[in-house]
């Protein structure tokens, strides 16, 4: 704009710098965005990304029901302490190696989560 001030009306010299910068955004600002989006990694999944999904219990939860779950967060397990829900607790649900059990709740501050068996 301030080039083109001295040789040209206000109004053209405004117009004319509008059409510059939105040739500046075209031609070089959009295509350095672009290429710098192809390096931007995937965001990482918390541990409350684990809500509603599948945990396998790793040992034989105690008589408080009580035991250690593997969970799948971003390709890698994560071992949790789990607790079943009251209702499975009450029923007497048992819990074996293996089982598939679903996280129903987590506590992120002690690392520790809720199941309730499939």
């Amino acid at each position: 704009g301030l080039l083109l001030a001295q040789r040209f009306p206000v109004v053209l010299t405004a117009i004319l710098a509008l059409l510059g910068g939105l040739a500046f955004f075209v031609f070089v600002v959009r295509p350095l965005v672009g290429l710098a989006q192809r390096f931007v990694s995937k965001p990482a999944t918390a541990l409350a990304g684990t809500l509603a999904k599948e945990a396998v219990a790793q040992n034989r939860f105690d008589a408080q029901g009580q035991g250690i779950v593997n969970v799948s967060i971003d390709g890698q397990a994560v071992r949790l302490l789990a607790r079943l829900e009251n209702d499975d607790h009450e029923k007497g649900v048992l819990v074996a190696p293996g089982d598939v059990l679903v996280v129903t709740q987590i506590d992120e501050a002690r690392n520790t989560c809720r199941v309730t068996k499939i």
